[in-house]
């Protein structure tokens, strides 16, 4: 066990960087930004991590104190003996199966309701759809026991759990830069002048900033930014100005 420690450190590295390279993907994706056009590197991208980790940990922690305390209340029986051991195992497997069911239902039937116009069209209730879909078509295959008795589990995670994780990574950048975008103001001094936008991100020797006027990022040179400071919701131009002055020459 503990010769396989090496190996089980680079294997999360990797799948951390990738992860993060998948965040960062969709985050530059809504503002039509491509790798190709930022000078980002690998730290740049494993510092991504410090977006999402958090709350992923987080939510893994709640979920497996959960899932261990309904084993508790199940006496730790597993799924096939709680079922088994049952008066009716027909009807008690389709009872445990019918919450899943009904979550998989859900964004298959917005999609009809979205092409008759009932609900609004939603990109994301699309991808959703589809990524139920793809749960679903595994989820009747790996019901056959001996499929999932002979089928080795890296070719289940390649299958199930990799496009599930990279999907919910490039949606989760994609949201994550849509409420940047609508944050509020700072105000930057930039060689001199003053430029109203949002901090997007700091890239390398580059602060990227979303410009309202212009609908666009601007790729500004850090060491020209003697300033700047989040505008305060009530106070003009000229008091926040002379505030991040007064921060600018403290520090």
């Amino acid at each position: 066990m503990i010769e396989r420690i090496p190996a089980y450190i680079s294997l999360s590295t990797a799948a951390l960087l990738i992860l993060s390279v998948t965040y960062d993907l969709g985050f530059y994706g809504y503002f039509e930004l491509s790798f190709r056009q930022l000078p980002t590197t690998v730290s740049d991208h494993m510092r991504s991590a410090l977006l999402w980790l958090p709350g992923i940990v987080i939510l893994g922690f709640i979920l497996a104190t959960l899932e261990m305390i309904t084993r508790a209340i199940e006496g730790g029986r597993s799924e096939e003996e709680i079922i088994d051991q049952s008066k009716n195992p027909k009807r008690t497997r389709l009872m445990r199966d019918l919450p899943y069911l009904f979550m998989m239902a859900i964004p298959i039937l917005a999609v009809p309701l979205m092409i008759a116009g009932v609900i609004p069209f939603s990109w994301d209730t699309l991808a959703m759809a589809a990524l139920v879909v793809w749960l679903v078509i595994w989820f009747l295959i790996f019901r056959v026991e001996k499929i999932r008795q002979r089928t080795p589990l890296w070719f289940v995670i390649t299958m199930i759990v990799a496009p599930l994780a990279l999907s919910y990574m490039a949606w989760r950048g994609y949201a994550d830069a849509e409420k940047t975008k609508s944050e509020e103001d700072y105000l930057f001094t930039v060689n001199g002048q003053q430029i109203t936008g949002n901090l997007v991100r700091v890239v390398g020797a580059y602060h990227l900033i979303w410009i309202p006027e212009t609908n666009r990022v601007e790729f500004i040179q850090s060491a020209t930014i003697s300033s700047f400071g989040q505008i305060k919701e009530g106070s003009n131009a000229d008091e926040t100005t002379d505030l991040i002055e007064e921060k600018s020459k403290g520090s």
